[in-house]
């Protein structure tokens, strides 16, 4: 089945790619691995096997199912908060019921756990979902799902939310 390439989307986890590899330079994140230095490919697209989502470690890609995660309407979501100021619009990520879907800081959503398994360079075959041998400065190694948390919310202090809006509303990608 067709995919295609969710720009919107895309932004954000340009973004959030950017503060993970800023977590790693400044020594806050240790990995085992090299970090991919391009952020993954996200795609929506109908989903074969029934999975929200999923990542393709072969292609560094994400799909998001379109049959939960419907494109159009995240994007007319960001852009009406492109109207709104940054801390409005900020708030709206943790609030409104379907950029929760996305954004939730609380649990590992779809998305923030298929970016965890770009980050550990994993797919869903095997151990992945399991302890991992990442972990931030002078913590322990994490399982799967808290290692995910862990990363976004710390790329959330560093300000990944108000750069999200900040720059959608200065270089008008609201295509």
């Amino acid at each position: 089945e067709a995919k295609t390439i969710w720009y919107k989307m895309q932004y954000f986890v340009n973004i959030y790619w950017e503060l993970i590899k800023d977590l790693v330079l400044t020594g806050k994140l240790i990995l085992p691995n090299k970090l991919n230095a391009n952020p993954p490919q996200i795609l929506s697209g109908k989903s074969v096997n029934g999975y929200l989502g999923y990542y393709t470690r072969s292609e560094h890609n994400i799909v998001m199912n379109s049959d939960v995660y419907n494109p159009k309407i995240f994007d007319e979501k960001i852009v009406s908060m492109s109207k709104l100021n940054i801390k409005e619009s900020a708030l709206l990520f943790q609030t409104d019921p379907e950029l929760v879907k996305y954004f939730a800081s609380n649990i590992s959503t779809t998305l923030i756990h298929e970016i965890g398994h770009a980050i550990q360079g994993s797919d869903h075959i095997g151990s992945a979902h399991g302890r991992t041998n990442i972990k931030m400065k002078g913590g322990n190694f994490m399982e799967f799902d808290e290692m995910c948390l862990e990363i976004y919310k710390a790329a959330i202090n560093l300000g990944l939310f108000s750069s999200y809006i900040r720059d959608i509303k200065n270089k008008n990608i609201l295509f």
